[in-house]
């Protein structure tokens, strides 16, 4: 890379998909933003869920926690030096089942 290039991973940049289980879907992730440089800070809501993890291979898992006053919840995490460039799925475990945005 020459310097000043930013590596950057891409984080759930396609529409999502769901694999329900019993009670409630999570509905919807939300990344923001979708391209991050490593040091850089993400955010991920999941609307219809009250908690759970989120996880991804381009960055460890994270604890969901529920928004005050709404059915979403959501993580916040720094993307570390382990992380490697790329496009990558994310998903969130909620208790009423698991979802994808590819």
């Amino acid at each position: 890379l020459a310097a000043g290039c930013a590596v950057v991973v891409a984080l759930g940049g396609g529409a999502p998909a769901r694999a329900s289980q019993d009670g409630p879907s999570p509905q919807e992730i939300v990344v923001t933003p979708t391209s991050v440089p490593l040091g850089g800070k993400v955010t991920v809501v999941v609307r219809a869920c009250t908690g759970g993890t989120v996880h991804s291979p381009g960055f460890p898992s994270a604890r969901l926690r529920p928004v005050d006053g709404g059915d979403s919840a959501t993580a916040a995490f720094t993307l570390g030096a382990a992380s490697r460039p790329g496009r990558y799925d994310v998903t969130a475990r909620c208790p009423g089942g698991e979802l994808t945005r590819p």
